[in-house]
């Protein structure tokens, strides 16, 4: 990989190792691995308004954003912290109201983990032993009576109780881990017996906010482990069904490496975006097995979008002048994929199409390796 600082705009994928060892056939001859037929230029590194619709469109959002993406947001300790550091990238305050809000989303992930069907000692596993306290907790919120209907749903009913259980002595003494470890155990107890709130807060529209309020422990637990210490990394990772293990934790991978070299290298969002190029060309070069685990896990999904991709860069780019291939995958891909929030200038629809835009690049990088393999003596 390319990190030389001196030169910003030298493209981030153009330092792979050639002497790697030797794909594995079952890569090289994928029906996918044909030769590619066109190359496409590449914008600055450096820049972070990326795309032209959107929140990324904004020079001051975009950058607002991708400060917090690279800038103090890495965790290497406990679930809560690492929930804590997700939600601040969300532009989730999470001292609001207390911690309450914080408090309330874990209170939901657990929720959705037992709805999941996924175990309690799974969740345990993740958030650390709180089954004692989260068992108070639980019967704490369900003395707490005359909430239920009178908020403006029933998130924001949990929300309510939430605030008055964490006053009572008890809990009010109990550290941040221990207080949201607990929240995500008394949800998993709570959907387990039939609390009415928590049951009721399933059947409401889905907002992005009750997206995040349910998959950071799922995923985990699918992942066998919270495997990522940069928020961006879990937000991305978070973003896949949960039958795609094996490609939320290579991608993820990505992302983690793709950070470490946009701050070393002064990157901004777009030489964090190209650098998933390079990332996927090293995957399919020099670990083609994982490659081939992952084709195998996604079956026909994964290949009806690498060729899509394929026809937007045969078709559409061939013959692009410098920065029109980029404006063209920014304005065709990511639309293509995620047609509904990429208009708003939010937090949660930026990042929305920061991950779309990681995934399409990260999977190109792949594709052309796997061409370039298939080209090559006993390919």
């Amino acid at each position: 990989m390319n990190t030389d600082h001196n030169n910003p705009t030298a493209l981030p994928f153009a330092g792979l190792n050639e002497n790697a060892a030797s794909a594995t056939p079952a890569l090289a001859q994928h029906p996918l691995a044909s030769p590619p037929k066109n190359r496409f230029e590449l914008p600055d590194p450096r820049s972070s308004t990326v795309f032209t619709i959107g929140l990324w469109s904004n020079p001051t959002e975009s950058e607002s954003l991708w400060r917090d993406c690279v800038a103090g947001l890495t965790s290497k300790g406990s679930f809560a912290e690492k929930f804590r550091a997700t939600a601040l990238l969300h532009d989730y305050p999470p001292e609001q109201d207390g911690g309450i809000r914080l408090a309330n989303m874990a209170w939901f992930n657990g929720a959705a983990a037992c709805k999941r069907e996924l175990r309690l000692e799974s969740i345990l596993e993740i958030v650390g032993d709180r089954q004692k306290t989260g068992r108070a907790l639980l019967a704490a919120v369900q003395n707490i009576k005359g909430v239920a209907g009178r908020g403006i749903g029933p998130l924001w009913d949990q929300r309510t109780i939430l605030y008055q259980v964490r006053k009572q002595p008890r809990f009010q003494k109990l550290k941040f881990d221990n207080w949201i470890g607990a929240c995500a155990v008394g949800g998993w107890l709570a959907y387990q017996e039939d609390h009415l709130v928590t049951h009721l807060a399933f059947s409401e529209p889905k907002t992005e906010e009750f997206h995040f309020l349910t998959n950071q422990i799922i995923h985990a637990v699918i992942r066998t482990g919270d495997q990522f210490d940069e928020a961006l990394a879990r937000e991305i990772a978070l973003r896949y069904e949960p039958n795609e293990v094996l490609e939320s934790i290579e991608v993820g991978r990505a992302v983690e490496r793709s950070l470490a070299t946009a701050r070393a290298s002064g990157w901004g969002a777009c030489g964090f975006l190209l650098d998933a190029i390079g990332q996927g060309q090293h995957l399919a070069r020099n670990h083609p097995e994982r490659v081939v685990a992952v084709l195998n896990e996604l079956g026909d999904r994964l290949g009806s979008m690498l060729q899509v991709l394929d026809i937007l860069f045969d078709e559409d780019l061939n013959n692009a002048t410098e920065g029109v291939a980029w404006r063209k995958f920014v304005q065709t891909w990511v639309p293509f994929v995620q047609s509904t929030t990429i208009q708003s200038d939010d937090r949660d629809s930026g990042l929305v199409m920061l991950r779309r835009a990681y995934d399409g690049l990260f999977w190109i990088g792949v594709l052309r390796e796997m061409r370039r393999i298939c080209d090559e003596p006993g390919g």
